[in-house]
């Protein structure tokens, strides 16, 4: 029945046509691999944090990974991981901009089953490379907040050791005669170098 084919074309046009605008209206980069490492879709969020159109990257492999054999290795797992049916959460990895610019990357992938098995993978995928800065500023100005804590103690303890000695000193050269001008002088030397 064609009345019914044209019903279920339409059907299928709406619904895709729903989930294109909700993948470019994401905030998140939403892309897809298919099994054979090529991207079938790329979201306006993808174009804006990697530099590429979706007519650039639609149909080729994927190509974001930054050379070296650690991240080509990395890359490999995680995608035959997606692969094999388990679903990502919070994967941190660095990608490669258009312009050559590494950046930190956090994702989520799960693979997308069709009628013959898996199809492709789904990836959403956030640049972290700014949060990723401010957490290290932050983790610095601990450190320069705790070692001041420090310092600030040890100069209160080594204040509190030096006016037990001007103390001492003191009552030495109080108690010292003119007849004992040896302990007076080295009393006096050390209270010029205690303050």
């Amino acid at each position: 029945d064609t009345s019914e084919q044209k019903r279920l074309e339409l059907a299928e046009r709406a619904a895709e046509e729903m989930l294109t605008a909700v993948i470019d209206a994401s905030p998140v980069a939403i892309i897809c691999l298919a099994a054979d490492r090529t991207l079938t879709v790329w979201s306006r969020a993808a174009e804006k944090i990697f530099g590429y159109t979706a007519g650039e990257v639609l149909g080729k492999p994927y190509a974001l990974v930054p050379s070296g054999e650690d991240s080509q290795s990395e890359y490999d797992n995680l995608f035959t991981r997606a692969l094999a049916g388990e679903t990502l959460r919070d994967i941190r990895v660095k990608r490669r901009r258009k312009d050559g610019t590494v950046i930190d990357i956090s994702f989520d992938a799960a693979a997308m089953h069709g009628p013959d098995g898996v199809k492709s993978i789904a990836y959403a995928l956030s640049d972290i490379t700014e949060s990723n800065r401010i957490e290290q500023q932050l983790r610095q100005a601990q450190k320069m907040e705790a070692i001041g804590q420090l310092t600030g103690g040890v100069a209160h303890d080594f204040n509190n050791l030096l006016q037990v000695i001007l103390g001492n000193v003191d009552t030495i050269l109080r108690r010292s005669t003119e007849e004992d001008a040896d302990v007076r002088r080295m009393a006096n030397a050390a209270i010029r170098a205690a303050e």
